[in-house]
C-alpha cells in the first residue's frame, strides 16, 4: 500500500465523452460477436488450495545475483572485449596504480568490479601501493 495515496474519489475524466463512446463501441462489438454464435466464458478468481512456498530466487534477488553470478558475468565481459580494449583497460589500471589509487577506487572509476581490476593487476604485474 502506498503511504501517500489519496482517499478522495477519482475526479471525472476530461475524456468522459470519448470513454462513453468507446464503451458503446465495445458493447456493440460484443453483441455482434454473440449474435454470430460466439461464446463468452467468465472466469472467476484463480485461487490455490495451498499456500505458496516461500523461496528466494537468486536470479531475481539483487543481493544474491551479485554473489552467485558475478564470476560468470565478469568472464562473459572479458570474452567480449578485443585485445586493444583489454590493453587500454590495463593501461588505465596501471596509470591509476602509479598515482597511488586503490583497486576499489579504480574499479569505481572504470566501472569494473574490484575482482576484475585485481585480475588485470595480476596479469600485467601491476602493484598497488594501497589496497583499500
Amino acid at each position: 500500500m502506498h503511504t501517500n495515496h489519496s482517499v478522495k474519489p477519482a475526479a471525472v475524466s476530461m475524456n468522459a465523452g470519448l470513454n462513453q463512446a468507446e464503451h458503446q463501441r465495445i458493447e456493440q462489438a460484443t453483441r455482434e460477436f454473440l449474435a454470430q454464435g460466439g461464446e463468452i466464458e467468465q472466469v472467476g478468481f484463480q485461487m490455490r488450495s495451498e499456500a505458496p512456498v516461500f523461496v528466494i530466487n537468486p536470479e531475481r534477488s539483487p543481493l544474491y545475483r551479485q554473489q552467485f553470478f558475478s564470476a560468470a558475468l565478469v568472464g562473459a565481459q572479458t570474452l567480449e572485449k578485443t585485445p586493444a580494449e583489454l590493453r587500454s583497460e590495463a593501461a588505465a589500471v596501471m596509470a591509476a596504480a602509479a598515482l597511488g589509487k586503490s583497486p576499489k577506487w579504480v574499479a569505481q572509476k572504470l566501472s569494473l568490479s574490484e575482482k576484475r581490476v585485481r585480475q588485470v593487476a595480476r596479469d600485467y604485474h601491476i602493484t598497488f601501493r594501497t589496497q583499500r
